[in-house]
């Protein structure tokens, strides 16, 4: 059983794992191989900044003069972090946090930055602030809040190994307007009980992973991208990582809102892990495009919108269409396995498709001329089923 890194060897635990090492458990669970992830997490806790308080090892934040982080009046021993120290932000009151304007004031730094670590703590980076760090968490503790927010052309967070929201509290982060934050490894929601949401939305917004991304490791992980923004994966992004975990991938809004622009998702593969997975598409666009390959079982949603498969799909746990157009192009881009219902909107079939158990309940199943669609059971409720070839064993 792997041991809890303390403060000192969590930066090598670390790397061990992207070097491919293995971890066997995580919180009880037996975990598969997984070179690469976020397995950092899969110690027996979070990790303790020992010693934090200490102006030789790190900084706190107490807001007594502004909001401003390059003041050194706001922290601790009234000098503001460098690159070799921990950061603590533990309060918004008086102030809360701001970084701005690099031109001016520089990069703000620091090492292994902390928000709600003993108490709630929020940063703000805007108006073409820059922050640089080696870790951040968000979130830390539980029951503890922290969120951060990167607004702005040229606002930029960069985290040169990992950044997690919803370590084991409730961590949130929004990225919109232009500002970009980057990272190896991305987590959201690590630990049971933990939350963490991410928003990435607005033309120019990006956030970039150059290994992977999980959201909801063994907590409650939403990503939403809108408005054209791209979160960039080099690796893979999971959905429910380990049970009980739960990630949920928006594409425009989350289920139950009205419907917004579409963002980016530029990744590989896309992988529903032992928790629960979810991806919705709920969104405006006419023609996107989500090229990904989908495996592992969840859920697809599609809700509004015209959504293009294009990626070879393998995933099982249902594919439902109740708003706007999910169209199939390609000849793989669901299960032969994988059931599918539709209770409104439309289903495309663009390209010759073998699937599972077929309901049409409402809505319209479209088939391209001189294209087949192979069905395992195939039930007309209600709805309308047009154009080419059907072929289900019970219709």
């Amino acid at each position: 059983m792997t041991t809890s890194p303390t403060k000192t060897c969590f930066e090598h635990f670390l790397n061990h794992l992207r070097r491919g090492g293995r971890i066997t458990k995580m919180a009880g669970v037996i975990a598969s191989r997984a070179p690469h992830l976020a397995a950092a997490l899969i110690a027996s806790g979070p990790v303790i900044l020992s010693g934090v308080t200490a102006d030789a090892l790190g900084k706190t934040w107490d807001g007594s003069t502004s909001t401003d982080w390059f003041t050194g009046s706001n922290w601790d021993h009234n000098t503001a972090p460098n690159s070799s120290q921990n950061v603590q932000i533990n309060t918004t009151t008086p102030n809360p946090v701001t970084v701005t304007d690099k031109t001016t004031n520089g990069t703000a730094q620091a090492k292994l930055l902390s928000l709600g670590y003993a108490g709630d703590g929020s940063l703000t980076i805007s108006d073409g602030g820059e922050m640089s760090n080696t870790h951040t968490y968000i979130g830390h503790f539980n029951s503890l809040v922290g969120s951060v927010e990167v607004t702005g052309t040229g606002s930029t967070l960069v985290s040169s190994e990992t950044l997690s929201l919803g370590y084991a509290g409730d961590g949130s982060l929004t990225i919109s307007d232009g500002g970009m934050v980057s990272n190896m490894m991305g987590i959201i929601a690590a630990y049971n009980g933990a939350t963490g949401t991410a928003e990435v939305t607005g033309t120019g917004s990006t956030w970039s992973n150059s290994s992977n991304l999980i959201v909801g490791s063994s907590g409650d992980g939403t990503l939403t991208i809108s408005e054209d923004a791209i979160v960039s994966v080099s690796g893979v992004t999971w959905l429910g990582f380990v049970s009980p975990g739960s990630g949920v991938l928006n594409i425009g809004a989350a289920a139950g809102d009205a419907a917004v622009g579409a963002g980016e998702l530029n990744t590989a593969k896309v992988i529903f892990g032992p928790g629960t997975g979810t991806i919705n598409f709920n969104h405006t666009d006419s023609d996107y495009t989500f090229s990904a390959d989908i495996s592992g079982t969840g859920s697809v949603n599609q809700l509004s919108g015209t959504t293009i498969l294009t990626g070879t799909n393998t995933y099982t746990g249902g594919t439902i269409v109740s708003g706007g157009t999910l169209e199939l192009r390609g000849g793989s881009a669901l299960s032969d396995s994988g059931e599918i219902s539709i209770t409104g909107g439309r289903l495309q079939v663009t390209n010759s498709e073998t699937v599972g158990g077929t309901t049409v309940d409402g809505g319209v199943l479209a088939i391209e001329a001189d294209e087949t669609l192979t069905t395992g059971a195939f039930t007309l409720a209600d709805g309308t089923v047009m154009g080419g070839t059907l072929l289900g064993s019970s219709y």
